[in-house]
C-alpha cells in the first residue's frame, strides 16, 4: 500500500482500533473487583480472554504498522499509550500531526478523516459486542448508560464518515465505503438491549461481532484495491 492517500486512510483508522483494545482491557480491570460477583467473574474471564486470544498481538501489529506509516509520511508517531485514559491524549496527538500534514492537500485530509471515523465506528460496535458479554450475567446501570451513549454516537460518526466519503477528490475506492458503513450503522442502532433475554443477547453478540468483522473486511478489500491503483 504505497499511495499517499492509502497511508493517510490507514493512519486514520488504526488509532481507534488500537484504542479499542485498551477500552476492553480497562473496562475489565475496572470491574474485576465489582460488588456484583457475576460482573467480577466475567471481568476476570475477559482479562484472560484478552491475554490469550491473540488480540494483544494484533494491537501490537497495528501499532507497528502505524509507526511505519509515520515513517513513510515523514512524521514521528507518539509512543504506545499505557492505558485507555492515555489513548485519549495519544489519539489527539496523532490527529494533530496528521491534520497538519494533510493541511496542504484536501484529498489527503479527507482520506485521513474518512479512516478516522471508520475506525471509530468499528470501535463503537466492538464496545457494544463486549458489553453484551457482561449483560449476559448482570445489568448494572453502567451497561445501560454505555449502550445509550453508543447508540447516540454512532449516527454522529456515520454522518462525519459520509461527509468525508462524499468528497469528490477521493478515488471511488474510498468514496464507496460510505454505503456499507451506513447500512451496518443503521442496522446496529435499532438493536434494543433486552438485558433479560439471554438467547437474544447471545444472538446479538454474534451479530455485532459479524458486523464488525464485515467492516474490517471492507477495509482490507479497500486497501488491496488501493495497492493496485498505486501500482
Amino acid at each position: 500500500m504505497s499511495s499517499r492517500l492509502a497511508l493517510f486512510f490507514a493512519a486514520g483508522y488504526l488509532p481507534p482500533l488500537i484504542a479499542a483494545h485498551h477500552d476492553m482491557q480497562a473496562f475489565a480491570v475496572d470491574h474485576v473487583d465489582d460488588a456484583d460477583p457475576e460482573m467480577a467473574r466475567i471481568a476476570d474471564e475477559e482479562i484472560d480472554r484478552l491475554q490469550l486470544s491473540g488480540l494483544l498481538e494484533l494491537m501490537q501489529q497495528r501499532l507497528l504498522r502505524l509507526e511505519r506509516i509515520g515513517d513513510a509520511l515523514g512524521v514521528t508517531i507518539p509512543g504506545e499509550p499505557d492505558d485507555a485514559e492515555g489513548c485519549i491524549a495519544w489519539q489527539r496527538q496523532i490527529e494533530g500531526i496528521l491534520q497538519e500534514l494533510g493541511a496542504t492537500d484536501q484529498a489527503d485530509a479527507m482520506a485521513y478523516t474518512l479512516g478516522l471515523h471508520i475506525g471509530e465506528v468499528i470501535r463503537l460496535i466492538n464496545r457494544q459486542a463486549y458489553l453484551v458479554r457482561y449483560q449476559l450475567v448482570a445489568d448494572p446501570p453502567i451497561l445501560a448508560n454505555q449502550w445509550v451513549s453508543i447508540a447516540r454516537e454512532l449516527p454522529v460518526r456515520l454522518q462525519h464518515l459520509l461527509t468525508a466519503a462524499a468528497f469528490a477528490g477521493l478515488p471511488p475506492i474510498l468514496r464507496e465505503l460510505g454505503q456499507p458503513y451506513a447500512k451496518v450503522v443503521n442496522d446496529v442502532v435499532v438493536f434494543p438491549r433486552r438485558h433479560d433475554d439471554k438467547l437474544y443477547l447471545v444472538l446479538l453478540g454474534r451479530n455485532l461481532q459479524n458486523e464488525m468483522y464485515s467492516l474490517l473486511d471492507q477495509i482490507d478489500a479497500t486497501e488491496e484495491k488501493l495497492k493496485h491503483r498505486a501500482g
